[in-house]
């Protein structure tokens, strides 16, 4: 959502980004980049700048979220970059966390200009989210080695929270919310949407059928969770409470 409460969509492709106005669902821009996108994440810099961060085939590219205009050439990143997401740490400082086949590393800067801490050991890094706790705690999550495991980092200090979730699966999709009170992790795999306390990592018993999975936290205390199928395209949504 940009500051004045516009809504953007973004998806990136093998020809470059794609943006959408999230409210009539009309088509911004296409193919801006002219690289093969792995992933897209949007947020505000410490700055208040609007921002979307692509990972690219041939670096990372920060473009303004308004007309999906470049901001600079693409960055070269240290190893093949994959996974990407933006955290706000509690002092206030904004990071771009980017995830590759070597581990997790952080970035500061509106431009990436530093890098921020030691790099976090994961192997083979395949998607990147940012999760807030109730006290305000940056947590990146990320699923590594192949889809097998979910982890779980503190995004200020680089430190693991718990043991990895394991969920023997590939191409594993993963969203959050909260449900009453309780930050919740969705894994879809093998047609399965599961769900885990994120910060105990205890699993909860209902399950869902879906291979794609988004989640949105309501102000009531309850969550949505919508599911998606790959055969037929279905998609089911689901209260939670």
């Amino acid at each position: 959502m940009l500051a004045d409460g516009r809504v953007r969509v973004a998806a990136g492709d093998e020809d470059g980004l794609c943006l959408w106005d999230g409210a009539s669902g009309r088509l911004l821009a296409d193919a801006v980049g002219k690289d093969r996108i792995h992933q897209v994440a949007g947020g505000l810099t410490s700055s208040g700048r609007a921002l979307l961060v692509g990972t690219g085939v041939n670096g990372l590219h920060l473009w303004n979220p308004v007309a999906a205009e470049p901001l600079a050439p693409p960055l070269e990143h240290v190893g093949d970059a994959v996974a990407v997401t933006l955290a706000t740490l509690r002092g206030g400082p904004s990071l771009i966390v980017t995830g590759d086949y070597e581990g997790v590393r952080r970035w500061q800067g509106d431009l990436c200009e530093t890098q921020f801490g030691a790099e976090i050991d994961a192997p083979h890094v395949d998607m990147l989210t940012t999760v807030y706790t109730e006290d305000g705690r940056p947590l990146i999550v990320g699923v590594v080695e192949e889809g097998e495991v979910v982890c779980r980092w503190d995004a200020e200090t680089g430190e693991e929270i718990g043991r990895p979730i394991p969920t023997d699966g590939e191409f594993v999709r993963i969203a959050t919310a909260t449900v009453s009170g309780r930050v919740r992790l969705f894994t879809a795999d093998h047609d399965v949407v599961r769900q885990w306390d994120l910060l105990s990592g205890e699993p909860v018993t209902e399950t869902f059928t879906g291979s794609f999975v988004s989640a949105v936290s309501l102000p009531d205390g309850s969550a949505l969770l919508a599911a998606g199928t790959k055969e037929g395209g279905k998609v089911t949504t689901h209260r939670l409470v």
